[in-house]
């Protein structure tokens, strides 16, 4: 399970190219586990920039 690409845009748009990669690792490695923890729905359901 991958985060949203959305999520890895925003990401990269706000962080620094260095700060990007490493946060980016986290984000690979936490979403999964919010994901079950909160389950898939909630998480797609979670408001997305600009709506």
């Amino acid at each position: 399970m991958r985060p949203p690409r959305y999520a890895r845009a925003l990401l990269a748009a706000v962080a620094g190219e260095a700060e990007a990669q490493c946060v980016a690792g986290d984000l690979e490695e936490d979403f999964p586990r919010v994901c079950e923890a909160r389950g898939r729905a909630a998480v797609a359901a979670a408001p997305r920039p600009g709506s």
